[in-house]
């Protein structure tokens, strides 16, 4: 290798590569040599002489060091991945023997799953990964895990999902296990199986991460209210804090109120719903504003008529075709020759928007398509719509 050839070297790295290659391979004891040989193709490689790197990595022969021997077959596979070589790199990262380099060994089965991950060979993908022992490589055994629990959930195969992500240990990984912990909660939970979601839940609560943290309190409250526990939904929620998730503290502030809207005490819904800034989450601020709205207008003894059209103008952009209109019956209330007028137009509003709701045709989540004639039938026919429509017809 001549390193006058190579355009780009600074002064300092050449003297570098020069120092190296002077260490020659001796009769006996190969090892310097190796060790130098590596220490060049790991400059090489990070400098962006890619081919020539992966000629000094493959003059470390195994008679020389049997462990930096492998490591140079693992950095040779990393560079064939680099270049896009990507079937040459996983024959390289499979010649790495466990025995004489454990660690580089299962590094090279990490990086063989996660290319078998993009060719969505999942089944493959985890038979690597699960080559991955805790004893030999305790820092990435987490993440390992953590990978296996969530692909094997998002093929339905729950059970050694949780089997997997229960490997985990708060004191190998504090925050993938508080991770593996709240995906376990919600997966029990979607399974209906309450107790055993809340106790996963529970465990996250002195995770590091203060947003899996907020996001596991969120559903604890969640769970609590499936059981029927209401003073320990409302804790849960009041713990969710902005500092922590501001989308999770809008979510859980958005709960509080409608909790206590359903409860009839709409001072402490109100209250809650006007935590909720439009910088923690647009959307969940908009509906908020709307709720608060709906109640000073529908409101005739308050009278707040004014701060419910301050709430319509903020929810326009989530309901412009019904906050105008409140908008403009907000108008008419404030005027007390028209006030008359605007309560009537109030009480036909509040009647077609339930009309409306009612009718709503929602066959999946984000589902824009055109329906049928013959499923709009059956949805405005069925014993549950059609009463419901006479009887504002």
């Amino acid at each position: 290798m001549n390193i006058d050839d190579m355009e780009g070297l600074d002064e300092e790295t050449r003297k570098e590569i020069e120092e190296l290659q002077k260490v020659m391979r001796e009769q006996k004891e190969g090892f310097n040599f190796a060790n130098a040989q590596c220490d060049i193709g790991i400059i090489l490689m990070n400098k962006g002489f890619l081919d020539i790197a992966i000629n000094e990595f493959a003059k470390v022969n195994k008679h020389d060091c049997p462990e930096l021997y492998f490591l140079s077959k693992e950095y040779i596979g990393d560079i064939l991945l680099k270049q896009n070589k990507v079937n040459k790199a996983i024959e390289m990262w499979r010649t790495v023997e466990k025995l004489y380099a454990p660690k580089a060994y299962l590094r090279a089965n990490f990086k063989i799953g996660a290319v078998l991950i993009e060719r969505n060979d999942i089944k493959a993908a985890i038979e690597y990964w699960e080559e991955i022992d805790e004893d030999d490589h305790p820092t990435l055994y987490p993440t390992v895990q953590l990978l296996i629990g969530e692909l094997l959930i998002q093929n339905g195969k729950t059970r050694k999902a949780i089997e997997a992500l229960n490997k985990i240990s708060d004191k190998s990984n504090s925050e993938k296990y508080a991770r593996a912990q709240y995906i376990i909660g919600l997966t029990l939970k979607k399974e209906g199986k309450f107790e055993r979601a809340l106790k996963s839940l529970c465990n996250v609560l002195h995770s590091t991460d203060p947003g899996v943290y907020a996001q596991a309190e969120l559903n604890i409250g969640l769970l609590l209210e499936d059981i029927g526990n209401p003073l320990s939904i409302i804790e849960a929620w009041y713990r969710v804090k902005r500092k922590d998730s501001t989308k999770a503290y809008a979510t859980a502030q958005f709960c509080i109120g409608s909790y206590y809207s359903e409860n009839q005490d709409m001072g402490a819904a109100i209250t809650a719903w006007e935590q909720i800034m439009h910088s923690d989450d647009s959307f969940l601020y908009e509906r908020a504003q709307y709720r608060i709205g709906q109640y000073f207008i529908d409101n005739h003894i308050l009278k707040k008529y004014d701060e419910a059209k301050k709430s319509f103008i903020n929810a326009m952009s989530t309901y412009p075709y019904e906050a105008y209109c409140y908008q403009q019956i907000c108008e008419l209330l404030l005027n007390s020759k028209l006030r008359n007028i605007g309560e009537h137009l109030l009480h036909l509003l509040n009647k077609t928007l339930k009309i409306v709701k009612m009718l709503q045709l929602d066959f999946g989540y984000g589902s824009d398509d055109i329906k049928s004639p013959e499923r709009k039938l059956a949805h405005y026919t069925n014993t549950i719509v059609s009463p419901k429509y006479k009887r504002y017809n």
